[in-house]
């Protein structure tokens, strides 16, 4: 499609390896992301995504998952003149240029967006990956309905959560180490199982089982971090056994316990050598 560099969808529906670090020169690239939390690190900032929220990546920036797994997301690169001017999806010249105007004049990385725009995105990749005519020019309309839609549809920061939700996610923030039950959250949310369910994944686009247990493994590497035992850390957290424990934290990370322990073992070993070769080079300068 004219204009458009890169259009696809990561589909997987847990997670997977990290993103490494990349950059793109010429083109401006947004993630939709629709399912769990994702952390991902632009230029020097790390921000987390959940469901709904839109990753807006200018020309040049550097950007990657860290050592934090990906998970589904659509995403689409939109090219950026330089020089001569790049035709997008038919629009005219002038059309062309204020989208993109607008694009680069988005001051944040994080946006929150809505059903209706992930509904256009996932239909207009749907239609513009399919071998009929017809169909395609479908999905390039639903492109072209999806970038006019951008300025009304997003939001600069993730609306405030209600009073009732707002007082679950501080009870499992500030209780992450013990057993949380859904229906206890419920109770102090002054609402029914199945709405506090309902209202939690609007608010934060995830169900509150998801949330509690990233909030568990987000716990869990600062224990591991510390050189406490998987088992010390499961029965911490309040995991049934410590393979449950590794089950749910592979889940999140992509990764067991152990290899994450690896890895951080890993990088001590690297911040090491480097502290050893500036203490030698400096010995040997004075």
């Amino acid at each position: 499609m004219e204009g458009v560099k890169a259009f696809g969808q990561m589909c997987i529906e847990h997670s997977t390896n990290p993103l490494p670090r990349q950059r793109n020169e010429d083109c401006i690239e947004l993630r939709l992301i629709t399912k769990g939390i994702q952390i991902y690190r632009v230029d020097q900032t790390e921000l987390s995504f959940s469901g709904g929220d839109l990753l807006v990546i200018p020309p040049r920036a550097r950007y990657s998952t860290g050592n934090h797994p990906q998970y589904k997301h659509t995403y689409f690169q939109l090219k950026i003149a330089s020089g001569e001017e790049h035709p997008l999806l038919g629009l005219s010249p002038s059309t062309a240029r204020s989208i993109r105007a607008y694009l680069l004049s988005l001051n944040a990385y994080r946006y929150h967006g809505n059903a209706l725009l992930a509904e256009i995105l996932t239909d207009a990749l749907r239609f513009c990956t399919t071998s009929q005519p017809r169909l395609r020019l479908r999905g390039q309309g639903e492109l072209i309905r999806f970038l006019f839609s951008l300025e009304d549809l997003i939001e600069s920061a993730s609306p405030q959560r209600a009073p009732n939700i707002d007082i679950a996610f501080r009870y499992i923030n500030d209780h992450i180490t013990e057993e949380i039950c859904l229906q206890d959250l419920a109770a102090l949310s002054k609402c029914s199982l199945s709405h506090f369910k309902r209202t939690f994944v609007l608010q934060s686009g995830v169900t509150p089982m998801y949330y509690i247990n990233w909030r568990k493994i987000a716990f869990a590497k600062r224990m591991i971090a510390q050189d406490y035992s998987i088992t010390e850390v499961a029965t911490a957290l309040g995991y049934a056994s410590p393979a449950y424990f590794a089950t749910v934290f592979k889940k999140i990370t992509s990764r067991t316990p152990s290899m994450y322990k690896s890895l951080i073992d890993i990088e001590l070993r690297k911040q090491r050598h480097v502290s050893e070769d500036l203490y030698e080079s400096g010995a040997q300068g004075e």
